[in-house]
């Protein structure tokens, strides 16, 4: 017990918008938002930090702002929530219009990001900062259907490491989703069994190319300068 007491935890409330985002009662989110600020107010004093990560800006209330010593701001999408924002952390003007061109989302490059850090007696200091990963992190990272499903079926091929440096390779900008459009309006040019076979099993049939052709020569499969290999069709 001991060594518990004198070790730092960190406790995260992962998802925090999914209560009032799926109609949870009020009553209920209330509940949640009230354990999550005693659990800041009180457990620097057992050692357990605490983090609330929320897709809504209006999860965060002004109890919470009080208990913070630092908040990373990822995205705005609207005038309102740069509103919101500006008034619950007292943020100058010149940062809040810097908002809305810098917090814009995650491009291939990386993401912006709104760095707040709590001084004592000072009050919020204010700091833009450049978040980036590089093309293999970026597709272990990828949630977007079409990605994972042909990550998954790259991994069952050659294993999760190779499948992401292969993958990093051929789409360094940690997705595919354009080329996979583009590349299954070119089954039509096969023979109609075959068409419907690679339509149904076209991660199998995009990986297969990708372990066993260049990065140059998938581009050119991908955009239809160079025919699909049959032999890669599950039939």
């Amino acid at each position: 017990f001991k060594e518990i007491e004198s070790t730092k935890k960190l406790m995260v409330y992962e998802e925090f918008h999914l209560p009032s985002g799926r109609g949870a009662g009020e009553d209920i989110v209330t509940a949640i938002t009230k354990r999550a600020i005693t659990e800041m107010r009180t457990g620097r004093k057992h050692l357990v930090g605490v983090e609330v990560v929320s897709q809504s800006d209006k999860d965060i209330t002004k109890e919470m702002v009080d208990q913070l010593s630092s908040c990373w701001i990822l995205d705005c999408g609207t005038d309102e929530q740069i509103s919101r924002l500006k008034s619950l952390f007292q943020l100058p003007e010149e940062i809040a219009s810097q908002m809305r061109v810098k917090l814009t989302g995650p491009d291939s490059g990386g993401s912006n990001i709104l760095m707040l850090t709590k001084a004592k007696k000072k009050g919020w200091d204010y700091k833009f900062v450049r978040y980036t990963l590089g093309s293999q992190e970026m597709w272990a990272l990828c949630s977007t259907r079409v990605d994972v499903s042909l990550r998954r079926a790259l991994r069952r091929k050659i294993g999760f490491m190779e499948a992401l440096k292969v993958l990093g390779d051929n789409f360094p900008g940690g997705t595919a989703e354009e080329e996979i459009m583009v590349f299954e309006r070119h089954f039509s040019k096969l023979p109609q069994d075959l068409a419907g076979a690679a339509l149904q099993n076209w991660d199998e049939v995009i990986s297969e190319h990708l372990i066993n052709l260049s990065v140059e020569e998938v581009s050119q499969v991908l955009r239809g300068h160079k025919a699909i290999d049959k032999s890669y069709i599950p039939t």
